[in-house]
C-alpha cells in the first residue's frame, strides 16, 4: 500500500510538472521516463515496446545509447574501455544488420520461452531475442 502511495504521489508530481507551460518547450534530453506509468500488460508486451525502442536508437545511430540502456551484460566491462570498444563495433561492423534484425523483429510477437527469453521467430527462425535482466527489463546479450 505504502508503495502504491508513493507511486500516486510520484505520479501527481510527473502531471503537475509536465502540464506546466513552463515546461512546454522542454529539454528532451531532461525528459522524464515515464515508462513504469505506461508499463505493457504483459511480458510480450514489454519485450514489442523495448524492440521498438532499441530500433528507433538503432536507426539513429545512437549507440551509446543502445547500449547503454537495454545490455544485459555490463557486468562484463571490465573498465570504460570495454564499453567504447562494444559501442564501436555497433558503429562499424554490426549496425546495419542489428537494424535489419530489429525491424524484422519489430513486425513479430515474441514468444516467451521457458527459460524467460523473449523469441522473435519468423517461421523457424529466429531474428531477435530478449533477455530478462535481474531488474525486470528486457536487454541483448551478445
Amino acid at each position: 500500500m505504502k508503495t502504491l502511495c508513493i507511486l500516486a504521489g510520484i505520479l501527481v508530481t510527473i502531471n503537475v510538472i509536465g502540464c506546466s507551460p513552463g515546461n512546454a518547450e522542454a529539454d528532451p534530453a531532461r525528459s522524464v521516463d515515464v515508462s513504469v506509468v505506461d508499463a505493457p500488460a504483459s511480458p510480450e508486451q514489454a519485450a514489442i515496446a523495448t524492440v521498438a525502442s532499441m530500433l528507433e536508437l538503432a536507426e539513429a545511430g545512437k549507440w551509446d545509447s543502445y547500449v547503454d540502456q537495454f545490455y544485459g551484460e555490463t557486468h562484463k566491462f571490465r573498465g570504460p574501455e570495454d564499453r567504447a570498444t562494444l559501442i564501436t563495433r555497433f558503429e562499424e561492423r554490426w549496425g546495419e544488420k542489428i537494424v535489419k534484425a530489429l525491424r524484422r523483429a519489430a513486425t513479430l510477437t515474441p514468444t516467451i520461452d521457458i527459460d524467460g527469453r523473449a523469441l522473435f521467430a519468423d517461421t523457424d527462425e529466429i531474428v531477435f531475442m530478449l533477455y530478462k535482466h535481474n531488474d525486470g527489463r528486457w536487454t541483448f546479450h551478445l
